[in-house]
């Protein structure tokens, strides 16, 4: 569980995400960050990352995590 203030805000963005999202098996096998899953995209597709491709999808993974249904 992440660190939060008396407002139940995050401050640093650390801890777990906010929002998960449960998928089928046969579409997500093991959990996966939006950040993550749009790098896998842009990889596949050539696109060199940039600079602050990391840091976007160290945002992102915390912001929303795609989660396979038990």
């Amino acid at each position: 569980m992440g660190l939060a203030d008396e407002h139940g805000q995050d401050p640093e963005g650390l801890g777990e995400s906010r929002h998960r999202v449960r998928l089928p098996r046969f579409l997500v096998h093991e959990p996966v960050g939006l950040g993550s899953a749009i790098k896998r995209v842009t990889d596949t597709l050539g696109a060199r990352p940039c600079s602050s491709c990391e840091e976007r999808a160290a945002r992102l993974n915390r912001w929303v995590n795609f989660e396979p249904r038990r």
